[in-house]
C-alpha cells in the first residue's frame, strides 16, 4: 500500500508499506517539469527514480527498478479541505 500526499508548495508526505513490514517515510519534496512529475525523499525507495507524467487527476510512470518491473498509477480520489 502507498500514500503519497501532494501539497501547493511543492511539499509531499506519506508512508510506503511492504509485503515485508518494511516502512518508509516518503516525506521530501516533488517537481513539476512540463507534464514530468519527480519526487525527493530521504527514504532509498523506487519511488525517487521512477518519473511520473501527470494527466487528469493522475501520476503514471512505469519501469524496471532493480529485477521488478511496475507500472504505477496513481490516482487522484478527492480534494483536501479547503482545496479547489
Amino acid at each position: 500500500m502507498w500514500r503519497r500526499e501532494l501539497y501547493a508548495e511543492r511539499r509531499n508526505g506519506g508512508r510506503e508499506l511492504h509485503c515485508n513490514d518494511l516502512d518508509e517515510d516518503l516525506t521530501g519534496t516533488w517537481t513539476l517539469d512540463g507534464r514530468l512529475v519527480r519526487f525527493s525523499q530521504g527514504a532509498d525507495t523506487f519511488i525517487r527514480d521512477a518519473v511520473f507524467t501527470a494527466g487528469p487527476n493522475t501520476l503514471s510512470s512505469q519501469g524496471t527498478f532493480g529485477d521488478t518491473s511496475l507500472r504505477l498509477v496513481l490516482t487522484r480520489t478527492a480534494n483536501r479541505v479547503g482545496e479547489g
